[in-house]
């Protein structure tokens, strides 16, 4: 299988985009002993990384249910009634750690 290899431009994003483990297989140097951009490993690294962005919603898709802002998962009132909602959650939080262990004994 022939490798598509690119230049490596100032430009390609490396941090946050290619993890150290993977920085050996995306540089390679030629014959010559220039350092070059190989293509098809850098898109799955870029691909892998907008996987896990999407996943933990660092990133977002405008439009998209799933993968949606996770802003628009807060209730409207949220800024103005946020002390209330975090109220509410530690109660949650709390009620079903006590129904754990209560059930354990």
């Amino acid at each position: 299988m022939q490798h598509i290899r690119w230049n490596t431009p100032e430009d390609v994003p490396f941090d946050g985009v290619v993890k150290n483990l993977w920085r050996g297989e995306v540089m390679e140097s030629d014959a010559v002993g220039n350092m070059r951009l190989n293509r098809i490993t850098y898109e799955i690294c870029v691909l892998q990384t907008l996987r896990e962005k999407l996943r933990c919603k660092e990133i977002w898709v405008v439009g998209a249910d799933r993968y949606r802002n996770p802003d628009d998962d807060l209730p409207a009132d949220f800024e103005p009634l946020r002390g209330t909602y975090m109220k509410r959650c530690a109660y949650l939080w709390m009620r079903s750690l006590s129904s754990r262990v209560c059930s354990k004994k």
